[in-house]
């Protein structure tokens, strides 16, 4: 028996219509479920993320709170929003213009000490201050020990005073197993300290390896080493 055209036409229109369906509908809203599902799991991550990294933040916060709270600490602010770090920041970046005017001729050195030697450091400095009679304020990056220690002589005497006073500040670092430079570098102004930081035997192996680049001395001449 011959099947109805009609009836075979009806199927090939149905599995057609199906096709298009897959092609047009199905399989884009497949792939529109998955983008949204693949949106919402990088959200809950990015969430989850952020959360964490408050919580590390607030952690963290915290630990340095509680390291400068001690004896000596005369006030504590955590800036709790925009206006109030910039006026932070305001604050720190004026330090050193408004040092001037206490003194041109102010010495800033960038001595750094391990962390838990940062007390010792700052009581060791108040007493040379008096020692030598010279106005010192340390200020700095104290979370890696890094200390400004700024000398202000206000004149030919105290300028005297304050250079006798900064190679015992030196003394002072190394004692405390710190090194003469943080962040600035030795330069020409500490390369007379040196031999306070580093032994005889390792200042000349420096002069060997710096002559074996430089056999004429024409790279940095008269810098870093004594």
């Amino acid at each position: 028996m011959i099947p109805d055209l009609s009836v075979i036409w009806v199927i090939v229109l149905v599995l057609l219509l199906t096709v298009l369906m897959d092609r047009l509908l199905v399989r884009p809203m497949t792939h529109v479920m998955r983008a949204r599902e693949g949106a919402i799991r990088s959200a809950r991550d990015l969430a989850e993320g952020s959360r964490a990294k408050a919580q590390a933040a607030a952690e963290e916060l915290e630990s340095r709170t509680r390291a400068a709270r001690g004896d000596g600490l005369e006030e504590l602010r955590v800036a709790a929003t925009a206006g109030e770090t910039h006026a932070l920041w305001a604050a720190r970046k004026a330090l050193s213009p408004a040092q001037r005017t206490i003194s041109p001729n102010k010495i800033n050195e960038d001595v750094v000490v391990p962390v838990s030697q940062l007390p010792a450091l700052v009581d060791g400095i108040r007493q040379l201050s008096a020692q030598h009679d010279v106005l010192i304020v340390t200020f700095g990056h104290a979370g890696n020990g890094n200390l400004h220690v700024n000398l202000l002589p206000r004149d030919d005497a105290e300028r005297v005073r304050a250079h006798a006073c900064l190679a015992e500040v030196f003394a002072l670092v190394i004692a405390l197993e710190g090194t003469l430079s943080g962040e600035h570098g030795i330069g020409m102004l500490k390369r007379q300290f040196m031999p306070l930081a580093l032994e005889p035997a390792t200042l000349a192996l420096m002069r060997q390896v710096k002559h074996a680049f430089d056999p004429d001395g024409i790279l940095n001449p008269g810098k870093l080493l004594p």
